[in-house]
């Protein structure tokens, strides 16, 4: 599976709208791990994936590897000590359905090109109301494009 190649097959899809990716990955020490930008009010649910047929010709709209050792996990995480990751422990592929969301950060991921203008990193320290940009700049730049792909039958992340 490569961004931007169409797809035709099962997507995962849960109820709450949102997909935590971090539990494919296998933790040291093992605890329910949260990626960073992932809403704190579904923590301490686990997914309840149901596999969807997807639309007839989608296409890969953005494709965001997991990473290991030093993983993108939530502050509240990390504040129960240091993680690590192991290994992954999904299928080879994971499609998740346009009604579904997830934090998608800027390592290890992959944009068509009709998306790179919403996968955009807003700066640090960037004046927003209420306040400034701190670290989450990258995790909102990864909801954008999901946020079109919502609306749309013919992109898949």
């Amino acid at each position: 599976m490569k961004t931007g190649t169409e797809w035709s097959g099962e997507m995962l899809s849960d109820q709450s709208g949102f997909y935590n990716v971090c539990e494919h990955l296998e933790f040291d020490p093992p605890r329910q791990v949260y990626p960073r930008g992932f809403p704190f009010r579904l923590r301490n649910k686990r997914n309840n994936a149901n596999p969807v047929s997807s639309p007839l010709r989608a296409k890969i709209g953005v494709t965001a590897g997991l990473w290991l050792s030093d993983p993108d996990i939530d502050a509240t995480t990390w504040l129960n000590g240091a993680v690590s990751g192991l290994s992954y422990s999904g299928q080879d592929q994971l499609l998740l359905a346009q009604s579904n969301w997830t934090p998608i950060n800027t390592q290890n991921t992959s944009v068509v090109r009709d998306l790179i203008p919403a996968f955009l990193c807003v700066p640090m320290g960037w004046d927003v109301p209420g306040g400034k940009i701190q670290r989450y700049g990258d995790i909102w730049g990864g909801y954008f494009p999901q946020a079109i792909m919502y609306g749309l039958s013919c992109l898949v992340w």
